[in-house]
């Protein structure tokens, strides 16, 4: 679901299809149709020149998925399955090269994203340059994988 991309005008729909599919990209076009192709140019999913190292990379991910998927049926408790990870978290401050991810995820991160902000690489950039304590990713691994 998460390489569907649903378009529509109606706020209603969008709301439903965020609410039903949050892994599904939605965009709400602007209400003037004029304005329709300059909003449309700004989607980052359609800029094929800016893949990220998590897109390029996305059929390992989904392998390291199904390998996290196996532990868990196979632990007796979430405890068990947790010390199994040995899962690492790791805040620090952005760094430049992370810039197109953050903003990727700002986009993609729906069920998570309270603000519903969505933030371009110049936005994410000026974040850093500003502040470098406004934007601190957390990076997370475990035994499978980041």
């Amino acid at each position: 679901m998460d390489s569907f991309i649903f378009i529509d005008d109606d706020p209603v729909e969008c709301a439903e299809v965020r609410a039903r599919c949050p892994e599904v990209l939605t965009l709400l076009l602007p209400r003037d149709p004029q304005c329709i192709p300059s909003y449309l140019k700004h989607v980052w999913a359609f800029d094929q020149n800016r893949l990220s190292k998590e897109d390029q990379e996305r059929t390992k991910l989904y392998r390291e998925h199904f390998k996290r998927e196996s532990l868990r049926r196979e632990s007796p408790t979430l405890r068990d399955f947790l010390a199994n990870l040995d899962v690492e978290i790791d805040m620090a401050s952005l760094a430049e090269s992370e810039t197109t991810r953050i903003s990727e995820l700002t986009v993609r991160t729906n069920q998570f994203n309270l603000t519903s902000s969505r933030r371009s690489v110049a936005e994410i950039n000026q974040f850093r340059r500003v502040d470098e304590d406004e934007c601190l990713p957390v990076r997370v691994k475990d035994c499978f994988g980041d």
